[in-house]
């Protein structure tokens, strides 16, 4: 029975994410957030569904939660490049350039101790 509401609870997930996809592509960035939010409902650590989930708020300029959804991506995928990228460019749209700053100096400061690592 475990097993089974697991697998029903992925294809609802699948699905809803599916359709916050289809919202997204069509425009409807609104209904795509709602769409994402109910997949994370049931699958709450989903980098690609808290990344899509950024992407749908900074489309509709609610800057505050796309930052929280871009952090928790975040804090699941660090090095994740795309939703880095994504990330950046919501906090200049949402013109917090003090933010922006500080994750840069973040990936420098990474990309640095990478750099020391590899070399060790």
């Amino acid at each position: 029975e475990i097993y089974t509401r697991s697998i029903v609870g992925s294809v609802r997930c699948v699905q809803e994410t599916d359709i916050g996809e289809l919202l997204y592509e069509q425009e409807h960035y609104e209904k795509a957030a709602e769409q994402f939010l109910k997949a994370l409902q049931i699958k709450v650590d989903d980098v690609e569904i808290l990344s899509n989930l950024g992407n749908a708020l900074t489309k509709i300029r609610d800057y505050t939660h796309a930052w929280v959804a871009f952090d928790e991506a975040l804090k699941i995928s660090p090095a994740n490049t795309q939703i880095l990228e994504n990330y950046l460019l919501c906090l200049l749209e949402g013109k917090e350039f003090e933010k922006f700053d500080e994750m840069i100096a973040k990936i420098k400061f990474l990309t640095a101790d990478v750099k020391t690592r590899l070399q060790n």
